[in-house]
Parts: structure tokens; C-alpha cells; sequence
């Protein structure tokens, strides 16, 4: 499902942002383990989009965990007050291919029987 590999694309790429932001010299260090974290739960979220496992679960539970890595980024952000404007708008994209792929997941496993669509099979 092509939903997939562009929402798994826009997570490397949030992930990517927030590694570049921690790796600036002009970074203050204090924010750099919030930063990390953050790039590595974007990189994490990545994987719950793969369309691999489609035909033998349920694929809304990964996808699902993908929007738990964001809200955690987000959490640990919000909780050590720390302002990214420059990702803003990459992360909103995020979230709007997140919630597109999860309809997509869930009405797939709806029609399906449990199960999402083999993504082999032409519709």
C-alpha cells in the first residue's frame, strides 16, 4: 500500500530533522537528549509502516504504535519545554499521513476479515 511507504517516508524524515537539529553546533546541549530521543522514536515509527505483515496481522495495532512514538516525542518535548518550529510543519505532515494510512489499515482489515490486504494482490 503506497499510503504506507509514503507516511514510513515522512518518519525517516522527521526522524532525520531532529537528528540534524541535535548533531547543529548551535544546538543548546541541554535540548540534545530531548532531540535524540525524539529521532529515535520518529526512526522507530518508521517500522510500524512497513507494509510487511499485512496478510498475517493486525496491522492497526503496528500503525498504531507509530502514533505512540510521535506522542512520545511530543510528551518529552512538551515536558522539558522545548520549542522545534522548524520541524513543525514536517511533523503535521506526519500526522496527517498517519491518520490517512490508519483509515486506510482499518477499513483494509474491515473488508478483509481481521486481516489487512495482501499487498501483492491487485484490488
Amino acid at each position: 500500500m503506497a499510503v504506507l511507504e509514503i507516511a514510513k517516508k515522512q518518519s525517516k524524515i522527521v526522524g532525520n530533522l531532529f537528528t540534524e537539529l541535535k548533531n547543529n553546533g548551535a544546538t543548546d546541549p541541554s535540548i540534545k537528549p530531548s532531540l535524540d530521543l525524539c529521532a529515535s522514536q520518529y526512526n522507530d515509527a518508521a517500522i510500524f509502516f512497513s507494509p510487511v505483515g499485512l496478510v498475517n496481522v493486525a496491522k492497526s495495532l503496528e500503525v498504531h504504535s507509530a502514533l505512540d512514538d510521535s506522542e512520545g516525542c511530543q510528551t518529552e518535548l512538551a515536558t522539558k519545554d522545548v520549542h522545534v518550529e522548524s520541524i513543525a510543519p514536517e511533523i503535521q505532515k506526519w500526522k496527517e499521513l498517519y491518520e490517512v494510512s490508519s483509515s486506510v489499515i482499518l477499513y483494509a482489515e474491515d473488508v478483509f476479515g481481521g486481516k489487512a490486504a495482501d499487498p501483492e494482490e491487485e484490488f
